[in-house]
């Protein structure tokens, strides 16, 4: 697979469906994000109702005691832990299994991380109707952040290895890529105006 996208969405020559975007997060610090990834898994429903109220129901932890730990690093939080999500992102609610994983069993050099154009990620293999890989990573720019979405649809894990899993000859409907493409736009947007107020008035409380 080799297309070279920052926005946009579409269908590899080798099926797998691909979806990407750029969003820039006025007044949102890395510590910021580092945060929100694991607190919104955990806790009450709204915590992920409130990322778009209009397509998020619920996202759970299955180890809730451990993204709670305070010894735990923010940025660790998600590392291991598999979050169930009910969201809708186009075709109705449907149920997700994210399983996270920390940026080197994710299979990125790790080293790259910490620095001007990567200062944080997360990083996932979604289960599900739309399995998929899944990255967010961040970096400062201007006044705050700059987060970019990267999708790989296909993928999913199979003996604790990320491989495609499109029989062959099917591809990824362009379609679906389009709505997750929205779907995406459509939270980070409202995250970027929401996430100052919602990290100082809770960022010590999971």
């Amino acid at each position: 697979m080799k297309p070279y996208c920052k926005v946009g969405y579409g269908t590899a020559a080798n099926g797998v469906g691909f979806s990407c975007n750029e969003t820039y997060m006025p007044g949102v610090t890395s510590e910021m994000l580092d945060w929100w990834f694991p607190w919104h898994s955990v806790g009450s429903d709204l915590r992920y109702k409130i990322w778009d109220p209009e397509d998020h129901y619920f996202a759970r932890a299955d180890k809730a005691d451990y993204v709670c730990d305070p010894n735990v690093p923010i940025n660790q939080k998600t590392w291991g832990v598999n979050h169930y999500v009910l969201e809708d992102i186009g075709n109705g609610p449907g149920f997700l299994k994210l399983q996270f994983k920390s940026p080197k069993d994710f299979g990125y050099d790790d080293s790259l991380i910490g620095g001007d154009k990567c200062k944080s990620l997360v990083a996932a293999i979604g289960d599900g109707d739309c399995a998929a890989a899944m990255t967010h990573k961040w970096y400062p720019y201007r006044d705050g952040v700059m987060l970019c979405s990267r999708f790989w649809i296909g993928f999913s894990v199979v003996d604790d290895k990320i491989v495609c899993t499109l029989p062959e000859s099917v591809k990824v409907p362009v379609e679906v890529s389009k709505g997750l493409f929205a779907h995406n736009i459509k939270e980070f947007s409202n995250l970027a105006a929401i996430l100052p107020a919602v990290y100082s008035e809770n960022k010590d409380n999971f």
